[in-house]
């Protein structure tokens, strides 16, 4: 995360969640990263007043499950487990959507700009050498292809 803010000719500043806030009241940084949801619910958009929709980051939520845990199951309850993954999965998305859309209402709202129509490409070539290094490493290799092939 660092090399890519400074890829983006930023300087990453490492605090704890809970003290965004007051680094951003006192100017200690100019901006943070931020979905709808955390940006109001920790107060950020009390104090920044601008969000951009950059999407430079996509974090993927993930269920998973020890392997000697799914070792131990019979056969019916991995189908039973499988079955509430899926469904406890869509009904996630659906909320979380609805979080976003409130989330972000609440923040324009109180009178936060949104710059949503950005030009996506300088983003892309200013992270395209992290991503070639990242690529050369054969751990990351076939997941940044299968995330590229999804675009």
């Amino acid at each position: 995360m660092d090399r890519m803010i400074k890829s983006l000719g930023a300087e990453p500043i490492g605090l704890a969640y809970g003290q965004v806030l007051t680094a951003l009241q006192t100017k200690l940084v100019d901006g943070a990263e931020n979905n709808w949801p955390s940006f109001v619910s920790a107060g950020h958009y009390k104090v920044a007043r601008y969000y951009t929709v950059t999407q430079h980051t996509m974090s993927p939520e993930v269920l998973i499950m020890s392997q000697r845990a799914w070792a131990d199951l019979s056969t019916e309850d991995r189908m039973i487990f499988r079955e509430a993954a899926r469904e406890s999965s869509r009904y996630m998305r659906e909320q979380w959507l609805d979080w976003e859309r409130r989330s972000e209402r609440q923040a324009i709202e109180a009178g936060v700009s949104v710059i949503s129509k950005i030009n996506r490409q300088p983003f892309d070539d200013a992270t395209k050498p992290l991503r070639d290094t990242m690529r050369a490493d054969p751990r990351y290799r076939s997941l940044i292809e299968r995330i590229e092939a999804v675009r």
